[in-house]
């Protein structure tokens, strides 16, 4: 990766992975977003927060917090029922 590179711009990794699922979710129709980029930045930073509130917090990461983080973007984004 060079200086002017960002862990976002890589073509392989978990942010050219979301940038993928966001398409193919557009693509069918589950998904409606005109921007690809803002939904990236919100889901990355959900999985962020829920990393940290894992670590955090040990009544925290004994649920089940994908589900949970699954869920919750689902209904931002209007995909709950998809």
């Amino acid at each position: 990766m060079s200086a002017t590179e960002c862990h976002l711009d890589v073509p392989r990794g978990p942010a050219s992975t979301i940038l993928r699922d966001i398409d193919a979710a557009v693509a069918t129709g589950r998904l409606q977003v005109e921007v690809p980029k803002p939904a990236l930045a919100v889901a990355l930073g959900s999985v962020l927060a829920t990393l940290r509130l894992a670590l955090a917090d040990p009544d925290f990461a004994a649920q089940p917090a994908d589900e949970h983080l699954a869920d919750a973007l689902g209904r931002a984004t209007g995909a709950a029922n998809a």
